[in-house]
């Protein structure tokens, strides 16, 4: 398959230390998304590099009676090990996000989607069973897939186009009341690879990048428990608040089929 490179490709190979391109979202009164479009620059190039340079593994799971493959190539990383990360320019990147967002990510995990055909069904991360609020970053090379995001259990979803060194971190309870996929596409697309940072603490990040809520959506917050305390019994849809989302080049709010 082809693979477009990216209008803004370079030779230099760096992270944006001052995440000069940050955007934050509030998905609900607890959980928040940050986009930071071509936040690594020489994006092609490492993409490249990994392709060429990573063993990649097939993951086998149960489905029914059978065992298949995953639709996607894997390869991992961890802090633990004796070997360093695969290319320096990784280790800059674990760096930079563990003191913006006052984690010390510890995993790096690969993924390799090779076409249309390659995805990832609607889940959440499996370690926010043991930490209580992971930040999960994701820094995308390669061509850009849609990559959605909804309500644990099913609602409207936010998409964002991911790839060519684009950035997008899952803070907050995000890993508790949301789920998120790269869904098979019906027309063909690029290779891409996500380069995907996590850490192992128990505790709630501190750093500068995990932030608090802005006072408005504090207020915002109460009046929502104030209701929900009211109207105890009825239905709502998740359990959490309402969509607190505004439209960006590369986003996109709509409903879920």
């Amino acid at each position: 398959m082809y693979r477009q490179p990216s209008l803004f490709a370079t030779d230099e190979v760096g992270v944006d230390a001052a995440f000069s391109s940050l955007d934050r979202r509030w998905l609900d009164a607890d959980s928040y998304v940050d986009y930071c479009p071509t936040w690594l620059s020489g994006a092609d190039g490492v993409f490249e590099q990994l392709l060429n340079g990573v063993t990649w593994l097939t993951r086998q799971v149960p489905m029914y009676d059978r065992i298949v493959d995953e639709p996607r190539l894997h390869s991992w990383w961890r802090a633990s090990g004796a070997t360093p990360e695969p290319l320096l320019v990784l280790a800059e990147a674990r760096a930079v996000l563990s003191e913006h967002y006052g984690v010390a990510f510890d995993t790096i995990g690969l993924n390799y989607y090779r076409d249309q055909h390659d995805s990832v069904a609607w889940h959440r991360d499996r370690h926010q069973r043991s930490v209580r609020n992971p930040i999960v970053a994701i820094v995308s090379v390669g061509d850009r897939r849609p990559f959605r995001l909804r309500p644990h259990g099913g609602g409207a979803s936010i998409v964002y186009q991911l790839g060519h060194g684009d950035l997008l971190v899952m803070g907050g309870a995000c890993q508790h009341g949301w789920e998120h996929t790269i869904p098979k596409l019906t027309t063909g697309v690029g290779p891409r690879i996500s380069i995907t940072y996590r850490h192992g603490t128990v505790d709630d990040a501190v750093g500068e990048g995990a932030g608090v809520r802005p006072t408005m959506n504090c207020l915002r917050r109460t009046r929502c428990l104030a209701l929900n305390d009211a109207t105890r019994g009825a239905s709502s849809p998740g359990g959490i608040g309402p969509l607190m989302l505004s439209h960006r080049p590369g986003i996109d709010v709509r409903v879920s089929a």
